[in-house]
């Protein structure tokens, strides 16, 4: 068998997924199944669009859905949301700041304190935007 030339991975023209997990593969150097890169003129994605990846990556995180819960009861400070995690307070403002930029959360001053509510219409709106594409979904939701 022929030796073939092994190029770096970023250069690599097909990735299996993104440099990330590849950096924690056994075999960083193999790559499983080939997937085509997007090219660099995809189509801008449609406000509603942006939207839903805010939503979605506001979502994905343990930290934030904890903070989400946390909310369901009753606004709080951010000193109080952090009494509640062994993170320091700049990582729990910057998971408040993914979750307000998705508008999942609000904010307003109280003297010297930010208090941060939920906003569950938000959060109902997000996940009806998501169901709507997929009817099946959407029957079930409505037959409750």
């Amino acid at each position: 068998m022929g030796r073939t030339e092994q190029r770096p991975l970023l250069a690599h023209p097909l990735l299996f997924t993104n440099v990330m997990s590849h950096q924690l593969s056994p075999t960083p150097h193999r790559i499983l199944s080939a997937v085509p890169l997007a090219s660099s003129a995809q189509a801008p994605l449609p406000e509603d669009g942006r939207a839903l990846d805010k939503f979605f990556k506001a979502l994905s995180d343990q930290t934030r859905r904890s903070i989400l819960r946390l909310l369901r009861r009753r606004e709080l400070s951010v000193g109080e949301i952090v009494g509640n995690f062994r993170l320091s307070q700049p990582t729990v403002s910057r998971h408040l700041s993914v979750l307000k930029e998705a508008q999942l959360v609000t904010d307003r001053r109280s003297g010297q304190h930010v208090m941060y509510r939920l906003s569950p219409e938000a959060l109902a709106r997000g996940a009806g935007k998501f169901f709507t594409h997929f009817d099946e979904c959407q029957d079930l939701l409505t037959r409750g």
